[in-house]
């Protein structure tokens, strides 16, 4: 029984060292950019947690480190209490992390919800001004529109207080000629979707967990995104094999998205598929990274772009895997501006609603124009603008076929969000009864299940979104039902 203690004490002991040592490997590999945006997401309280979490770490490494030299560690109450609190600071994380709905939130739910929401007094002017909230007539309806629009809002409020979202959306909606529904849209269903579902995370300052899962992503060592084990792993058929399809599908994903180009909340933009591309196809939109006194995030994601902007994604951006793949050589010299590039679009999309809304939009514009050169200007302009949203709205999200396959970058996963968009051009320029003029009832690939949950649990996300603001349903589609849910989460947020 000794003995089996002893082993145990000494795994503890190193397994505290091996974090503590991560930590100090993540903080030196940091950018100098990164450190004020990084204090917006963490705040005071956010600190002062992850002190204490390492504080506990220490001296539990220091109590089995002593025990096992049969020493006492001084001030053992004291260290006592200090390991209570942070193993209770640890489990609140992980079931944070790891848990779509945490015990501490299904702990706290308030059993009565008011019927109503409030807002700021800012806000509600923003809200009363925004275009979507102007053209509701029906007080129901435009409740539900308040919950959408106080859902969004609430994990991130600091940021919307600069630009406030009415404003900021209508602006570019109407700048690039682009549905402000969409732009809602995507709003909306990024304030929940993944991991962010049981909203802000307390104690930080602007997190979901979500956003607490996408900042690890950001900071994966190099070694392992290029590791030829997690290649061979992702290729191959052996997790499938070892775990069954379902799970083993899962643990490929997981292993596949594990790069830089993380889907980051406010729009759930791609780092690289989205932000990348438009600021290659859109430059003259982004004036403050053409700048040469930029400072900070905006210099580093200049400079990054400039140096990578041609090589980390390559046109065609729908055909990812028709350049050959960028070797050893090319990471050895451009690995620094690649973490740069994404570590510095993540922040600046996660704290700049002006400048995320701007990548949306032309996003947005961006697709229309491939819509609208694959299957015909003509056709395209004769859809029902409930379709073509729908089409718009359905290439969010991942294109099944192509987990498992690396594009030329593996930095860059270019099957979140440019494959789904030529999948669902593909389908519709080629389907005889696809959409056109006379359409009556939704079109949809026949197989859009490859599209995963974008033209399934969002799209009927989309339409609840739809018939909230139109006041009829897109024709062929059920409605989704998140408003209850969204009210729970604002009254779990609203005393913060």
């Amino acid at each position: 029984m000794y003995r089996l203690l002893r082993i145990i004490a000494i795994l503890v002991a190193l397994g505290c060292a091996a974090a503590l040592l991560a930590e100090i490997l993540f903080a030196t590999d940091l950018f100098g950019f990164e450190l004020e945006p990084l204090f917006g997401l963490l705040g005071w309280r956010g600190l002062a947690f992850i002190f204490v979490l390492n504080l506990g770490l220490l001296v539990l490494g220091l109590r089995c480190f002593c025990w096992l030299r049969r020493h006492d560690l001084p001030l053992r109450r004291t260290s006592n209490v200090l390991l209570a609190v942070a193993a209770i600071c640890m489990l609140w994380l992980l079931e944070w992390v790891f848990m779509e709905s945490p015990l501490t939130v299904r702990l706290v739910t308030p059993t009565a919800v008011a019927d109503a929401i409030e807002l700021p007094d800012a806000v509600a002017r923003d809200f009363a001004g925004f275009s979507l909230a102007r053209n509701i007539d029906d007080p129901a309806r435009l409740e539900r529109m308040r919950v959408m629009y106080e859902r969004a809002r609430i994990n991130s409020p600091d940021v919307f207080g600069s630009h406030p979202i009415g404003a900021t959306i209508d602006r570019y909606a109407t700048r690039y000629d682009v549905d402000p529904d969409l732009l809602f849209f995507f709003l909306y269903v990024g304030s929940f979707w993944g991991e962010a579902v049981s909203g802000p995370v307390p104690y930080f300052k602007s997190m979901s967990a979500e956003t607490l899962r996408d900042l690890v992503q950001i900071h994966l060592p190099s070694w392992f995104i290029e590791s030829d084990t997690r290649r061979a792993l992702v290729s191959g058929k052996t997790l499938e094999t070892l775990f069954g399809q379902g799970l083993g599908f899962k643990l490929r994903y997981a292993l596949h998205k594990a790069t830089l180009d993380v889907s980051t909340q406010p729009y759930d933009l791609n780092l690289y598929s989205d932000i990348l591309l438009v600021l290659r196809e859109y430059p003259d939109e982004f004036p403050e990274l053409n700048d040469s006194s930029a400072t900070g995030i905006k210099a580093a994601l200049r400079d990054a772009v400039r140096a990578i902007g041609a090589s980390a994604l390559a046109k065609p951006y729908e055909e990812p895997y028709s350049q050959a793949a960028l070797g050893a050589e090319y990471y050895e010299a451009h690995r620094g501006e690649l973490k740069s590039f994404g570590r510095a679009a993540f922040y600046l999309a996660a704290r700049d609603f002006d400048f995320a809304t701007r990548v949306a939009a032309l996003i947005v514009k961006y697709q229309s124009d491939h819509y609208a050169r694959r299957i015909g200007e003509e056709r395209w302009d004769a859809i029902p603008a409930w379709q073509k949203s729908a089409m718009l709205a359905m290439t969010r999200d991942l294109y099944v076929p192509n987990v498992g396959r690396y594009g030329h970058n593996l930095y860059a996963l270019c099957e979140l969000n440019c494959t789904p968009v030529e999948f669902v051009a593909d389908r519709a320029s080629n389907d005889p009864a696809g959409p056109g003029p006379g359409l009556s009832t939704l079109w949809r690939p026949k197989d859009y299940t490859l599209l995963w949950g974008g033209a399934a649990t969002k799209l009927r996300i989309f339409n609840e979104m739809w018939e909230t603001i139109h006041g009829t349903p897109i024709p062929g589609l059920p409605p989704e039902h998140t408003i209850e849910q969204a009210r729970g989460i604002i009254a779990l947020a609203a005393p913060r």
